[in-house]
């Protein structure tokens, strides 16, 4: 009896404590404020050493061709427009432009010709000719006066009267004929003066045409640079990979393999600490550009290691100064970029 009433008390205490529970109202919790800025890790990539201005393949016209004489080793430094090798095709080219040559020197002296007044000489003597003709025709006219009179009075036969008509005819033209000879020495004609000087200019462009072809033959410098690399010997067929390759070895960056993670906390103008196994010291460099394509990593640092499909983006560090960097092209270096204060949502 007393063990129920126990039991009974026991329960209806634990529905009371249960009941009372469930009737506590719930307390929610408020957001609070911003977590304050928190410290990123360094920014650790692989980098390497290019030129600023890229690697210049340099090839040959188009079409290719076949090498005939190279005039640059590797190593050697160029100026702009350097003749760095000469193709077979140049003496073909050289021939072409000296043919040009005494084409436009023919065109040339027609040119003086047509300008250029008959000679003294030949002058006088179509003066002659034209006095000539002019006695004949004063000769032919005064016959053909006196023919007239006496075929009127009916003393001269019709045929006689006509053959003297037609000696004054012969005369007249003969006089005309001897004055546009004597016209045509003495004065320029405006047509001929124009069509030589068209032959002239035709074959000054002709001339203009073979030497810019001959030019073709010459493959020259770009720019400021050195040699790079030989590609292709004398004797062999230009191919796709070209004569020789340059770079400006003068003017070399960094470029930085940065995963897609961390690239978006690095800025232009950080401070970059560049290390590598072929020198002792730790160089400074600074950020200059950040790339904008994200591509995957063949070769990634150690802490990209772990995934199979980590991307990166080229970050561009110049070296402080700029001359401390080796000329080794391809150089691995390790790219260090040190914590910094990043803001969440950056």
């Amino acid at each position: 009896m007393r063990f129920g009433q126990f039991l009974s008390r026991g329960v209806i205490a634990v529905v009371a404590t249960a009941t009372a529970a469930v009737a506590m109202p719930t307390t929610l919790q408020t957001a609070g404020p911003e977590p304050l800025p928190s410290t990123v890790g360094d920014v650790v990539g692989r980098g390497r050493i290019e030129a600023r201005d890229g690697l210049v393949v340099l090839a040959g016209p188009v079409g290719g061709g076949t090498l005939a004489r190279l005039t640059v080793r590797e190593g050697d430094r160029l100026a702009p427009g350097a003749v760095v090798a000469e193709l077979q095709e140049r003496t073909l080219r050289e021939a072409a432009v000296v043919v040009a040559e005494r084409e436009l020197d023919v065109a040339r002296a027609d040119l003086a010709r047509v300008l250029m007044p008959a000679k003294r000489s030949e002058i006088d003597m179509e003066r002659a000719r034209l006095a000539l003709e002019d006695l004949v025709l004063q000769e032919a006219r005064a016959d053909a006066t006196r023919a007239e009179q006496l075929f009127r009075r009916g003393q001269l036969a019709t045929a006689s009267h006509e053959k003297i008509l037609r000696a004054l005819t012969r005369a007249e033209s003969a006089r005309l004929h001897a004055t546009s000879r004597l016209a045509a020495l003495s004065e320029v004609r405006a047509v001929d003066v124009t069509a030589a000087r068209a032959a002239v200019a035709l074959k000054q462009a002709r001339l203009a045409e073979a030497i810019a072809a001959r030019e073709q033959t010459l493959v020259r410098a770009p720019c400021a640079c050195r040699v790079i690399d030989v590609v292709a010997r004398p004797g062999e067929a230009i191919g796709p990979g070209g004569i020789v390759r340059l770079a400006d070895l003068d003017s070399l960056v960094v470029i930085a393999e940065i995963d897609e993670r961390q690239v978006l906390g690095v800025r232009p103008g950080q401070i970059v600490h560049l290390t590598s196994r072929a020198f002792a010291e730790t160089m400074t460099g600074r950020v200059t550009r950040i790339g904008t394509i994200a591509s995957v990593n063949d070769e990634s640092a150690p802490d990209l290691m772990r995934s199979v499909d980590a991307r990166v983006a080229e970050v561009e560090v110049v070296a402080e100064p700029p001359a401390a960097l080796p000329p080794l092209l391809g150089l691995d270096l390790e790219v260090t970029i040190p914590a910094e204060i990043a803001v969440a949502g950056r």
